[in-house]
Formats: C-alpha cells, sequence, structure tokens
C-alpha cells in the first residue's frame, strides 16, 4: 500500500488504491512565462528581489498578473533572478505588461532602482502539462 503523497506524486488514486487520478480534460489555468532577469551585480540583486520584487508582487494583481515564486540559482556565475508569472487566460502578457509598466504603481515600485542595472531579460512563454498542479 502507497502512502497518500507517494501516490499522489505517481499518479495513483487514493492511497494506493491503484485507481489512476484523472487527468484535466480541459486546461483553464492562464499563460504562465518563466521570466529570467539579470543584474549587473549581486548587491542589484538583493536590491531587487528583497525591494523592488515585493512590491511589483502587489501592484500588478491590479493587472491581473500573478506572481508565483522567485528563485535564484546560486550556481549561477551572473546575478539572476528567475519569476515565475501569470497572466489571465486570453490576455495578451505582452500588452498587460505594457500597461502595467506605464502605471503609476509599477513607477512607484521602481523609483528608488536604477533600471539599467537589469542588463538582460529572457522570457519563456510555458504550456501546462492535463497533470500540472498549478491551477
Amino acid at each position: 500500500m502507497l502512502n497518500g503523497a507517494v501516490a499522489l506524486f505517481l499518479g495513483v488514486g487514493p492511497l494506493g488504491t491503484g485507481i489512476p487520478l484523472p487527468l484535466r480534460e480541459e486546461i483553464d489555468m492562464g499563460i504562465y512565462e518563466l521570466r529570467t532577469y539579470t543584474l549587473a551585480s549581486r548587491e542589484d540583486l538583493d536590491f531587487y528581489k528583497d525591494v523592488v520584487y515585493p512590491r511589483h508582487a502587489s501592484s500588478s494583481k491590479e493587472f491581473g498578473i500573478g506572481g508565483h515564486g522567485i528563485w535564484t540559482g546560486p550556481q549561477d556565475e551572473e546575478p539572476r533572478l528567475y519569476v515565475l508569472a501569470s497572466y489571465p487566460e486570453g490576455s495578451d502578457p505582452d500588452e498587460l505588461g505594457m500597461r502595467y509598466m506605464q502605471s503609476p504603481g509599477f513607477a512607484s515600485d521602481i523609483e528608488d532602482f536604477d533600471v539599467s542595472k537589469i542588463v538582460g531579460v529572457e522570457v519563456k512563454r510555458l504550456t501546462p502539462t492535463a497533470s500540472s498542479p498549478l491551477q
């Protein structure tokens, strides 16, 4: 008999009964992006993740932009911040992002940060799988 956590991890039904967990037929999860920000220095990374990003997490909600976590890569040679963001299903993330970056909330978020310290941004759109736990 499998314990509940192992059963869920393996995709096997309730408490190891062998009954497969149903996969979602239709995914209405919104649009997800993995955004990678490269900053000029470790100090800039620390300020962005500790001061600016928490402000963004609050002000971006007005635009339907969600933040699901931020990470750093301790093995990275360059200072990078990884952000998992989401947008409402059917929206245009580029258009929403532009509207957000033109908002007073965004301007307030970055007022004491030199945005030229962000030396690179890579955006990867992610396609969820039917068994994705993010909903």
